[in-house]
């Protein structure tokens, strides 16, 4: 994983650019265009867990593309909040390493809902920004990275807890099944889509 080293001007218009993150739970509609009988849903956690506590200077993105259709879209995450209680951490200490770590216990994060048409779908890249002073980063994902999903229609497909975890080193992605807290989480932000599970 190569980092990017950027100046605070550049990270501003690449977050701008980006779409700002904010609290609470992700709707995205991509299904434009499908019939209503054709279109289901998958839901996930988009978290981050860091090995200190900067997480609220983490932004991330994750890119998906139709492997059946030409759909395109992205998903957003961030630090700034904590998945399960939606409040906002308080700001890390200086130095960075001196926090405790924020782990996949009690990670920052948003349950995202996606209404797609059916198909086959593929994340295909993210990125993660770190927001610091007085230099940013922006970490990228290898040119192989791909996470395989399905939309079936009519139905919420739950495609797992996709984290990113910043490491000294650079990001991880890893999938874990947190069905039950996500469940709870999502049944709570989006209760018009529970019965269609």
């Amino acid at each position: 994983m190569k980092a990017r080293w950027k100046t605070r001007f550049g990270t501003c218009v690449l977050m701008l650019l980006g779409g700002c993150a904010t609290q609470g739970p992700q709707f995205e509609r991509l299904s434009s265009g499908a019939p209503a009988q054709k279109v289901g849903w998958v839901v996930f956690s988009f978290t981050t867990t860091c090995f200190t506590n900067m997480a609220p200077m983490l932004e991330s993105v994750m890119w998906l593309h139709g492997v059946d259709n030409k759909v395109k879209g992205l998903a957003h995450g961030t630090g700034a909040f904590n998945l399960q209680t939606g409040a906002k951490p308080p700001d890390a200490p200086m130095p960075h390493n001196t926090g405790p770590r924020i782990t996949l216990d009690d990670p920052s994060g948003v349950i995202v809902l996606l209404e797609l048409p059916e198909g086959r779908y593929v994340f295909d890249h993210y990125q993660m920004n770190v927001n610091g002073y007085p230099f940013s980063a922006a970490y990228t994902s290898a040119p192989a990275f791909q996470y395989t999903f399905e939309v079936v229609a009519g139905k919420v497909n739950y495609i797992g807890d996709l984290n990113l975890d910043y490491i000294p080193s650079g990001v991880n992605f890893q999938a874990n099944d947190q069905r039950r807290r996500d469940g709870r989480l999502f049944d709570a932000q989006f209760p018009n889509y529970g019965q269609k599970g």
